[in-house]
């Protein structure tokens, strides 16, 4: 998370990459559904991206209201992936401002993953469906809406324990409140597997074990 990335908020900047992957690989070998079964998208880890050219104008279209003035309050010094380092007030604050500044950052959470699901998700499903193959991805995470970017992929996908969960010795307690560790993550797995069961698709993939220490 620390070089260049995709401006996912851009539906003309992902419909380009993905085009020019895709035009680039056939143009060697001819139609990808002649080899490839599905195209994946693994972890989307954005928690960094909070931005993009008509950021503002979208905001004001959903939310009525101008976010300008409360960027201040609604953007953070961020740290390792993208995690912002706090959520504290750049400066002290009434608990009424308080409350305003709590609404806003709703309101601006709640754009940003409107944006993703129409600028990347149903870009990437399009494009799947143009190229006749079956769409796969982990999509969920900071900044998506867990139930509903699960719906429409062909093979939604979920994971459980993946980073740290076999690095424990025996009898060891697991940890509740780091999704590393305990059990905290699986509930990815309840929104990924409603949204199957909600289209009716009976096929979920699960990424398992992938780090054993």
């Amino acid at each position: 998370a620390s070089g260049p990335v995709l401006n996912h908020f851009n539906r003309e900047a992902v419909s380009r990459y993905l085009n020019n992957m895709s035009d680039t690989i056939q143009n060697r070998i001819g139609p990808l559904s002649n080899y490839v079964r599905s195209l994946f998208t693994d972890s989307m880890e954005l928690e960094g991206a909070n931005w993009s050219f008509n950021m503002r104008e979208e905001f004001i279209k959903r939310c009525g209201y101008d976010v300008l003035p409360y960027l201040p309050f609604v953007l953070f010094k961020t740290g390792s992936m993208g995690n912002a380092v706090n959520y504290d007030a750049v400066v002290p604050v009434t608990d009424s401002f308080n409350e305003v500044i709590q609404r806003v950052r709703y309101d601006f959470e709640y754009t940003k993953a409107s944006l993703i699901l129409e600028t990347f998700n149903d870009v990437y499903l399009k494009w799947c469906r143009k190229l006749n193959v079956k769409s796969r991805a982990q999509a969920y995470g900071r900044g998506f809406f867990p139930l509903e970017t699960s719906m429409n992929y062909d093979i939604p996908e979920c994971e459980s324990w993946t980073m740290t969960w076999l690095r424990h010795k025996l009898g060891e307690e697991m940890s509740e409140t780091d999704y590393r560790r305990g059990r905290a993550y699986t509930m990815v797995n309840k929104y990924v597997s409603s949204a199957a069961h909600l289209k009716g698709n009976r096929l979920v993939s699960c990424e398992e074990m992938t780090n054993t220490y």
